[in-house]
C-alpha cells in the first residue's frame, strides 16, 4: 500500500484569513488583543504553541495562557478553515 501525504497549506491553498480570525478568536475569548495581520504573518508556518508562545513574549503576555489558547484556536479554526481558505 503506498501513503501519500500533502501539505496544501501554504503550498495549493491560502489559509491565512482563517487562522487570523482563529487566533484573534482565541485572544478574545482569552481577553487579550488581536493581532494585527502585518505581526501575525512572519508567524504563520512553525507549531501553533511556538507562534503563540512568540507573540505572547513580543507582547509582555504570560505565555501559560498557551493551552488555553490553542483549544479556542482549534474550536474557532475548524468551522472556518475549509470555507475562509483560499486556492493559490
Amino acid at each position: 500500500m503506498d501513503t501519500y501525504l500533502f501539505d496544501v497549506d501554504g503550498t495549493l491553498v491560502d489559509s491565512r484569513q482563517p487562522i487570523l480570525l482563529a487566533l484573534n478568536s482565541a485572544m478574545s475569548r482569552n481577553g487579550l488583543a488581536a493581532v494585527p495581520p502585518d505581526q501575525l504573518w512572519r508567524h504563520v508556518g512553525p507549531p501553533l504553541q511556538l507562534t503563540l508562545e512568540t507573540l505572547l513574549e513580543e507582547r509582555g503576555e504570560d505565555t501559560a495562557l498557551v493551552p488555553l489558547l490553542i483549544n479556542d484556536y482549534r474550536a474557532a479554526y475548524q468551522p472556518i478553515s475549509v470555507e475562509l481558505a483560499a486556492t493559490y
